[in-house]
C-alpha cells in the first residue's frame, strides 16, 4: 500500500505543476521511481517531456501558428468586449455602503 501512496503523491506533484529542479533533488522529491510500474514511469516521462516542450515554446506545446493566431484574435475580441485590461487577473470590485437612513422621505 505504501508504494501506491508514493506513486499517487508523485503523480499529484507532477500534475499540480510543483516541479523540482532537474538536479538530484528531483529524484529525492519524486521518491523512488523503482517502485512505479511501467505505465506510471511512461506517464511521468511524457508529462516531463510536455512541460519541457511547453517551456521551450513559451505557450501550449505543439501549437501551430493558426492556433496562436486564433487565440490572439479571440483575446482581442474579449478585451474589446470587456473594456480592455488584463484578462488573466481577477477584476477588482469596489462596493459602496448603501445609505440606510430612515429619514429619506
Amino acid at each position: 500500500m505504501q508504494t501506491k501512496n508514493t506513486a499517487s503523491s508523485t503523480l499529484n506533484e507532477v500534475l499540480l505543476g510543483q516541479e523540482v529542479e532537474e538536479t538530484g533533488a528531483q529524484s529525492e522529491a519524486l521518491g523512488n521511481e523503482e517502485g512505479l510500474d511501467l505505465a506510471q514511469k511512461l506517464f511521468l516521462e511524457k508529462i516531463r517531456e510536455y512541460n519541457n516542450l511547453q517551456r521551450l515554446t513559451g505557450g501550449p506545446a505543439e501549437a501551430d501558428p493558426g492556433y496562436r493566431r486564433s487565440w490572439s484574435e479571440e483575446t482581442v475580441k474579449l478585451q474589446k468586449l470587456y473594456g480592455g485590461g488584463d484578462l488573466s487577473s481577477f477584476p477588482q470590485f469596489t462596493f459602496t455602503e448603501p445609505n440606510m437612513d430612515q429619514d429619506s422621505k
